[in-house]
């Protein structure tokens, strides 16, 4: 994927190899499963005009801050990035695959992506095992509709997303 920063890399060859593995198999997921998909009709451009605070707007800025522009039919990718904190490097890349993978998105690219990812760099194991647990802690996302939701706060979405349910107590 050309939206992954490959700056500072603590294990060169490997991370590599998972930036190669993304960007060669990107476009064969986009033409078999994703045939059907529409991509979105938006730029940067659009999503800056968007007003302050809210999804579209801070997916805008977001990827200005690191030079992207909207995968057509991935559009939804770099918004994983911007709710769940995970940055847009590699291991990173792998922890939105693991969090999304626990949260509820049964794709196989996800499972993939998540699978070789974790084997790849298993010194980060630890790493991933909490991007895990939280996918699986957070309320899914899987099936939401991100272009719809462009207008909201994205504190609040986050908020949303990752509330913690409160022990059911029982009142006497």
């Amino acid at each position: 994927m050309k939206n992954i920063i490959l700056v500072k890399q603590k294990y060169p060859i490997r991370e590599w190899l998972i930036y190669f593995l993304f960007e060669n198999s990107k476009n064969i997921y986009r033409v078999f499963a994703k045939r059907n998909y529409e991509p979105w009709t938006l730029t940067v451009n659009n999503l800056l005009a968007f007003e302050e605070n809210t999804l579209g707007k801070d997916l805008g800025l977001f990827l200005n801050k690191h030079n992207f522009n909207l995968e057509p039919k991935f559009e939804k990718h770099d918004i994983h990035h911007l709710l769940t904190g995970y940055e847009p490097n590699v291991i990173g890349e792998v922890c939105v695959s693991v969090f999304n993978l626990a949260n509820g998105k049964r794709k196989l690219y996800t499972s993939v992506a998540a699978f070789f990812g974790v084997l790849i760099m298993f010194e980060e194991y630890k790493t991933f095992i909490e991007a895990y647990k939280r996918g699986k802690n957070a309320r899914s996302y899987a099936k939401w509709k991100f272009e719809h939701l462009l207008n909201e706060n994205t504190q609040e979405l986050k908020k949303y997303i990752f509330k913690k349910e409160n022990n059911l107590e029982v009142m006497i």
